[in-house]
């Protein structure tokens, strides 16, 4: 399905048929879909009422792509969930409504009005994808299988297997963008955010970049422990504190290699210009803290991934830990 956005402007009116004084007015997706190989996530458009007049923009299909027939029964491609949230300019009090409309495709500004037109949504009752799939599955697990179709379901197990060890092989977390959670809005300044393709909430990077692109039955699920873990490793949650003191020399850069902020916690003796210094490059060099001919220096400092840090002058630690 091809999408594009439409405007919606026009009196706000709230359920009473009076004008609001203040509010905002939630439009909120229904489900996710697809749009040219990338995934459009559910998102919230929020208009801010002014002055009794609002103005947002929502990703709609396109012309001639309004309704999807399924079974024999035509629905909306696309629905939202409108959330009218106001005071009323007559009395003050607090109204709330919620109404579910489909996404009216085509192109030009549209009538807020028009959208609340229609009325409600009626969705047909129809057994989403993951329904049929376990309803068949469990019809073919009360009849009996052919030879042939116990050598299908094999090849298919195989074949599944490889796809989930090809998946975990391959599986890079620097490749997942973040999700633009919103479309439009009003921004801290008081102006309105007119919502673009590129601001779609979209996940990108990973299949695009490994194969030419994967089935949605070939997509293998991310264990979450696996996930949890790798996590972990980025962040340095599973670190523990280990003397290094034998293995560090003064005057020599050493670089955190851990793959996550390292914590160090060590003392500087007394003797003038002991410094501790730290690079982000291993050629400038920026001290952080040094000891004096009276007075010796506790060091607790944290070292970014693959930053440089050294101590000059002679110097022999008591301790040196560090969180590895």
């Amino acid at each position: 399905m091809t999408l594009t956005t439409r405007r919606v402007t026009g009196p706000a009116l709230l359920p009473n048929g009076g004008a609001p004084s203040a509010g905002k007015i939630t439009c909120r997706l229904r489900g996710w879909d697809r749009e040219a190989g990338t995934l459009v996530l559910p998102f919230a458009a929020v208009s801010y009422i002014t002055e009794g007049i609002v103005d947002f923009a929502l990703w709609v299909p396109a012309l001639g792509e309004r309704y999807v027939v399924e079974e024999g029964a035509a629905y909306p491609a696309l629905t939202y969930d409108l959330t009218i949230e106001a005071r009323s300019a007559a009395d003050g009090a607090l109204e709330k409504v919620t109404y579910r409309v489909a996404a009216p495709s085509g192109s030009g500004d549209l009538v807020f009005a028009d959208l609340l037109a229609a009325g409600d949504v009626v969705e047909p009752d129809l057994p989403g994808a993951l329904a049929q799939a376990q309803a068949a599955a469990a019809s073919a697990a009360g009849s009996a299988l052919s030879a042939d179709q116990s050598a299908q379901i094999a090849d298919q197990k195989a074949r599944e297997a490889d796809l989930s060890a090809t998946a975990a092989a391959t599986f890079d977390p620097a490749k997942f963008q973040p999700i633009n959670a919103f479309l439009s809005g009003l921004a801290e300044t008081g102006e309105i955010v007119t919502p673009s393709p590129s601001g779609a909430a979209v996940l990108t990077g990973t299949v695009a970049e490994g194969r030419a692109a994967l089935e949605l039955g070939e997509m293998a699920l991310l264990d979450l422990a696996d996930l949890v873990a790798a996590i972990a490793a980025q962040t340095g949650t599973t670190a523990k504190w280990q003397d290094v003191s034998a293995a560090r020399v003064a005057g020599t850069a050493y670089q955190n290699d851990t793959g996550h902020p390292l914590d160090i916690n060590t003392r500087l003796s007394v003797g003038t210009g002991r410094n501790f210094e730290i690079s982000e490059d291993g050629v400038s060099w920026q001290p952080i803290a040094w000891s004096g001919t009276v007075e010796a220096m506790n060091i607790n400092v944290t070292i970014p991934p693959g930053n440089y840090y050294r101590v000059l002058t002679s110097y022999s630690p008591g301790q040196w830990m560090e969180r590895r």
